[in-house]
């Protein structure tokens, strides 16, 4: 028989295949082939220019690099190529790592799918698996590309994130399929928007069969979807509420597990009880959540300066997920929002903000422009600030001792940074820069007496 390595090298060797997209998927998908194929000639395309020290690998790369795709046997895309035109002339002939992995694989295989929540709740599935004493792998969207995996013995468990972008052309679902939650999100990559995002989510349930499983939030609105209840898995649901007193226990002793993650584990723990051996395994489970030390840019506490609590929930790119954030920490007092406008309609979130307990909103651009707006005349602390900086020093002027301050930006970060995670790593800098004993012994010093 052959390994699934093997298998995969068959499948490939005899076909003309096109990497689209030669970013940390791409070059993983490229070593990959090499590994296989070593003398297989292949094309990369990507929108930057490219040199690679391949002899056998072509490059197109510019303006025109998705000039000419149906020529190829195979198109193997990145998730983070957008294909906004009509495709379906070639549909049949893209691919991605997680489909290949997925369809050549022989492990048993968790997905994590949903708008927000899937990292943490990814996370958590595999602590928890793997403190039960099952042969847990954690990969996919969390850093390190599925096909790394692909020799995974039979009785090991792979739990991948999977990105509306990875699952967009995947014909294939994982054996547990998680879905956390559905809000409107990347409708920039999706040429029909919200309906095509949607249904790049549904292949994590669409092609499983009787003997699978998808686990959704009884608590989340995902039943207004009912295309992702009409699969052959097995339905199951999950519910903070429902989690045992020893996890529940477990939860509340540990700061770092804040309010909205009781329903992340709640959804991880029903993925894990079925695919861990043992009968009862929550003493395990209680075990992994009390040693759970959050994720970085996941309303991530990161510290307390001059007393105030700051949190970097960067990863917040729609209002629900900021919405969930000010919910989750009990002091918050002060919100940092705004980023690239991508044509969310801001006015549920503006209508949240003024009846909040928020005592202060300070707007960024782009989109915080419409927020300011729309909250003038509320009665809280509401300011524009030119960027970020300026928003970090007015927080830490105008937050009391005991108060908390949270970036939750409800929009995405490249109008102004190449991603979220460096919008967040920003934030924590300006921070402890200007929250620091010095930068406040420099401000009195530069006040008047």
């Amino acid at each position: 028989m052959y390994t699934p390595a093997e298998a995969l090298k068959n499948y490939l060797e005899d076909k003309s295949i096109l990497l689209l997209g030669y970013g940390r998927e791409g070059k993983s998908t490229h070593g990959v082939i090499r590994r296989l194929l070593p003398d297989k000639r292949l094309t990369v395309a990507d929108a930057a220019e490219l040199r690679l020290d391949d002899p056998l690998c072509d490059v197109v790369s510019g303006g025109d690099y998705l000039d000419g795709l149906e020529k190829y046997d195979l198109i193997i895309k990145s998730p983070g190529v957008p294909l906004m035109f009509d495709y379906s002339g070639i549909e049949d002939k893209i691919t991605c790592q997680l489909d290949l992995f997925l369809r050549f694989a022989r492990c048993r295989v968790v997905g994590v799918t949903g708008t927000k929540g899937k990292t943490t709740t990814t996370t958590l599935t595999y602590s928890l698996m793997a403190a039960a004493g099952e042969d847990a792998h954690l990969c996919g969207n969390m850093g390190i590309p599925v096909l790394d995996f692909i020799d995974l013995p039979e009785d090991a468990a792979a739990v991948i994130e999977m990105s509306s972008h990875q699952l967009q052309f995947t014909r294939s679902s994982p054996d547990v399929a998680i879905v956390t939650n559905l809000y409107p999100e990347h409708l920039d990559h999706h040429p029909d928007g919200f309906e095509g995002y949607k249904n790049a989510k549904l292949n994590i349930v669409r092609h499983q069969t009787a003997s699978g499983y998808f686990v959704y939030d009884k608590d989340s609105d995902l039943t207004e979807y009912p295309e992702f209840f009409s699969g052959k898995g097995t339905v199951v649901g999950a519910s903070a509420a429902e989690l045992p007193d020893v996890v529940r226990a477990a939860c509340d002793e540990n700061p770092r597990v804040l309010a909205k993650t009781y329903s992340d584990c709640a959804l991880a723990r029903a993925a894990a009880m079925l695919m861990c051996a043992k009968p009862d395994p929550d003493e395990d489970f209680a075990r992994a959540m009390a040693g759970f030390g959050g994720i970085e840019h996941r309303l991530e506490f990161f510290g307390s300066f001059r007393g105030i609590d700051f949190y970097n929930d960067a990863i917040a790119t729609v209002p629900a997920a900021a919405i969930n954030a000010v919910e989750s920490v009990k002091n918050a007092y002060t919100l940092i929002v705004g980023g690239l406008d991508r044509g969310i309609d801001y006015s549920d979130f503006i209508e949240y903000l003024k009846n909040s307990r928020l005592s202060c909103v300070l707007c960024t651009p782009d989109t915080g422009n419409t927020i300011f707006e729309g909250l003038r005349g509320c009665g809280k602390y509401v300011r524009r600030c030119a960027d970020l900086e300026a928003a970090v020093c007015l927080s830490l002027a105008v937050t009391p001792k005991g108060g908390a301050v949270i970036l939750s930006p409800a929009a995405a970060s490249y109008n102004l940074y190449k991603n979220f995670e460096e919008k967040g790593r920003e934030f924590k800098r300006l921070v402890r820069l200007h929250g620091s004993p010095e930068a406040l012994e420099e401000l009195r010093r530069t006040l008047p007496t």
